[in-house]
This record gives structure tokens, C-alpha cells and sequence, in this order.
């Protein structure tokens, strides 16, 4: 084939211009994704057929699932191993990544740290372990340190400096083992509103979600409220979560609850209409979305879920 060297120039512009227009078009759209707590979801083969079906009616793309954990010979591994291969072979054809979601008030104290690396450890050997169709897309932590007895009466930073010490210690565990998985927490929405939550952590002094967000892929934030934008919404309480995920590459993933709240009710959909409930997410959805670091929508949880929409559609199909 012969080129006409004049017109070289103008072809490389063409080609430079499709590849910047392919790397844009790579860029991850905002997404649904639900929590999900019980174990029948993934031991039963009917109840895994029924959370996928669930999922791809709803339009739910990425699911956190509880993992639990046995001990075989002195070590620790993954319980239920079968099952899970089972539900990650079926999502994954069903175009639906499952993250392994863990977590308790105290797990990443320091008295807890090598169970919880321990736990890192099984869930990286399930990895490497599982053919690339029956993987794990992420580990994802919902550790609550302020509900701990050390936190409550005064000790927020000792709480701090273990939690920091201990997310750190499995970031770098999964970044040595080069398995490719997302790490991510849940945090609630006011840790950016508490001046005496600012600590130093490896020389560098910030709140403690920004330090969080530093050693995380994402965080989900527990934005638990009805409306989408304005004073006191879903958009507002991750503002500043998402303004500092912007400048770092990060992501934020906003929460929306539908669990009964007997101590908060006014910030659930639990006992809404449940056309307040799908709107919402669409306009969290609209009200994000145009935020590089938007990751998308997680909702609270599976079982409540399914009975706030009782038989509708989170999401309607575009257009």
C-alpha cells in the first residue's frame, strides 16, 4: 500500500484524536450497586439464581457480599468455597462483579490485626486459586470504629492510628500479592465534619477520610438520606468525600438505606412509597454524575430492598 506522505500529519491527528476519544469512552459510568448480609443469598442454588435475576432486573451491577471464614488445619480460609465459585462463575456471565465485603466494629483495632490479615491472606489464596471466571472483583471493608468502647469514651485517635495502621498493612499485602482487586471502605458522611478527627499518619496530617480514601480504591458513604440534592442531601453529605477523590483518582460510591431505622427513621425509604425510593436514585444518579470521581449508588441491602420495590423496577431501561 502506498502512503501519501503529505497527508501523514492529518492521518496521525486522526489516530491520536480516536485514541484520546477511546481512552475517554473507557471511563467507568456511574453504577447500582446493593449490599447483601445473608449466606443463603450465595449457599443455595436457587436463592444465587434468584439475587442474579434480582440484580439484572434492577440493574444492579456490582454486589458486596458478606464472606465468612473457617479455619482448616490452623489456617484460615474461606468458607463455603464451592458456593462462592458458583455465584462468581454466574455473575460474571450475568456482566455483575461481586466484591468479598467484611467488617465489624473492631477489626481493624490493633488486638485484631493479624486475624483480619489472616482473613486478607485466605481471600488472596481463594484468588489465586479460582480460574479468572470465579474471582472476586474487589475486598471491601464496612468497619464501623466508632461504635467501639475505646472510641465512645474519648480514644478516637488510638482507634484512628489502628485503623489507619491496619488498612495500610492490607494495601500493601494486596498490592505485594499482584492479584488485581479494588479495596474499599464504607464510611459514614460526617467524619469531614468533625475538626478533632484530623490525625497525622505517615507525616501528613488530614481528616481521617481523606487518609482513608488515600488507602482505599473507593469509599461507599453511608449518605443516608431521602433527597438527592440541596441543603442536608445524599449529594451534600458526600461533597466533600467527592471533592477530595476528584483531586487524588479516586471514587466515591453514594448510600442509600431502606432498612428499618427504629432511631432514624426519617433517613430511610423503609415504609416510603416506593416511587420516592427509585426516583431518588435516579436523581442521585443525575444530581452526581458529572463528577469523574461519581462511582455510582450502593443501596442498604438486599432483603429490604426487594421489599421496598415489591415487584417494580429500580431502573428503567433507557430509552
Amino acid at each position: 500500500m502506498q502512503w501519501n506522505i503529505i497527508k501523514l500529519p492529518a492521518l496521525l491527528i486522526v489516530l491520536v484524536s480516536f485514541v484520546f476519544s477511546e481512552t475517554s469512552s473507557k471511563t467507568k459510568a456511574p453504577e447500582i450497586g446493593m449490599w447483601v448480609w445473608k449466606k443463603e443469598s450465595y449457599q443455595d442454588p436457587l436463592q444465587r439464581a434468584k439475587l442474579i435475576e434480582f440484580s439484572q432486573k434492577n440493574h444492579i451491577q456490582k454486589l458486596l457480599i458478606q464472606v465468612r471464614f473457617e479455619e482448616v488445619e490452623g489456617q484460615l480460609k474461606l468458607a463455603d468455597e464451592s458456593s462462592w465459585k458458583e455465584l462468581l462463575a454466574l455473575s460474571q456471565k450475568a456482566g455483575i462483579t461481586i466484591e468479598a465485603l467484611d467488617g465489624g466494629r473492631t477489626m481493624a483495632s490493633a488486638e485484631e490485626r493479624a486475624t483480619t490479615l489472616k482473613k486478607v491472606d485466605a481471600l488472596l489464596a481463594f484468588q489465586k486459586g479460582s480460574p479468572e471466571n470465579a474471582r472476586f472483583s474487589g475486598f471491601h471493608y464496612d468497619i464501623e470504629p466508632y461504635l467501639c468502647d475505646k472510641w465512645k469514651n474519648g480514644e478516637q485517635h488510638l482507634v484512628m492510628s489502628e485503623f489507619l495502621q491496619t488498612a495500610d498493612e492490607i494495601q500493601t499485602k494486596i498490592k505485594k500479592s499482584q492479584i488485581p482487586v479494588t479495596l474499599s471502605y464504607d464510611i459514614p458522611s460526617w467524619y469531614d465534619k468533625k475538626e478533632e478527627l484530623s490525625i497525622e499518619f505517615k507525616g501528613k496530617t488530614k481528616n481521617f477520610h481523606q487518609h482513608i480514601q488515600d488507602l482505599s480504591d473507593y469509599v461507599g458513604i453511608m449518605s443516608y438520606r431521602r433527597k438527592a440534592s440541596g441543603e442536608n442531601s445524599v449529594a451534600d453529605l458526600c461533597s466533600a468525600e467527592l471533592a477530595y477523590a476528584e483531586s487524588t483518582g479516586k471514587r466515591v460510591y453514594a448510600g442509600l438505606e431502606t432498612l428499618q431505622l427504629k432511631a432514624d427513621p426519617q433517613i430511610s425509604f423503609y415504609g416510603e412509597p416506593k416511587e420516592s425510593f427509585i426516583n431518588t436514585v435516579k436523581d442521585v444518579l443525575s444530581a452526581m454524575g458529572s463528577s469523574k470521581a461519581f462511582g455510582g449508588v450502593f443501596v442498604h441491602h438486599y432483603n429490604s430492598v426487594q421489599e421496598i420495590l415489591d415487584g417494580s423496577t429500580l431502573i428503567l431501561p433507557s430509552k
